[in-house]
């Protein structure tokens, strides 16, 4: 154990790297942020999405996207552009469409009952995840509540992309 020290201090100062480039890029604005990885969806195939705590950005509705963009900028004191953002946002869910792509997306049972704007937009949200989830290049799994999980626990979301 001694010898991992050094990695575990290596892995704290990137990830506090991390942290501090993302609220950089958040204080350009968040229409940046969301251009900032549109590179990512230009090379990647693969996509594998785990979500803990709201509907994957590739299956939201534009609506569902200004909530939580505007829960967004709220906390994290980014600068407004919300419109902008959501339009980019929008306009990378085209790759879903695009052939030899492949797309994993799993979620935890409360992100389909989180409350994060009206009961219209929820409604909405929920509505458009049944033909996504269809879509034959489109995996969709939800790991339901109440189940006992042994020593597995929910953790931060992350997408992971692959060619």
């Amino acid at each position: 154990m001694p010898g991992q020290r050094a990695e575990l201090v290596a892995a704290a100062q990137g990830i506090e790297e991390m942290y501090v480039a993302r609220r950089r890029a958040e204080r350009g604005g968040l229409r940046r942020v969301q251009q900032s990885v549109l590179p990512l969806y230009d090379r990647a195939h693969r996509f594998r999405s785990y979500q803990s705590w709201v509907v994957p950005g590739l299956l939201r509705t534009a609506d569902y996207t200004r909530a939580v963009l505007e829960t967004v900028a709220s906390l994290r004191d980014a600068p407004g552009e919300v419109s902008e953002a959501v339009n980019v946002r929008m306009a990378r869910q085209d790759v879903l469409h695009q052939p030899g792509r492949c797309f994993a997306f799993l979620v935890e049972e409360w992100v389909l009952r989180t409350v994060i704007a009206d009961a219209a937009t929820l409604a909405a949200q929920l509505d458009r995840l049944i033909p996504l989830a269809s879509l034959p290049s489109v995996s969709f799994g939800v790991i339901p509540m109440g189940v006992p999980r042994g020593n597995a626990w929910p953790t931060e979301s992350f997408v992971i992309y692959g060619s």
